[in-house]
């Protein structure tokens, strides 16, 4: 992944640890971006990886899909 834009400030930068629960990846969502997302539960997080090879990571408030079956909430849409 390239490093930040040097044209833009940081507002932050916390590292989480990824574990393994039933076979699944999983991290928590660190207060400053839970804050910084507005996120609270039944949000969903959606990340969209670029050409560039950068990830953005964005949230849909209060899950409007009816299941996030295999990651892909897109073939799921109601």
């Amino acid at each position: 992944m390239p490093p930040p834009d040097p044209g833009k400030n940081v507002k932050f930068n916390v590292a989480v640890k990824v574990v393994s629960r039933g076979g699944k990846l999983v991290v928590e969502v660190p207060a400053k971006v839970a804050e910084a997302l507005s996120l609270s539960a039944e949000d969903v997080l959606c990340w969209t990886g670029l050409d560039d090879g950068s990830i953005e990571v964005w949230s849909v408030v209060k899950n409007p899909y009816r299941r996030l079956r295999d990651g892909d909430p897109g073939s799921d849409a109601s």
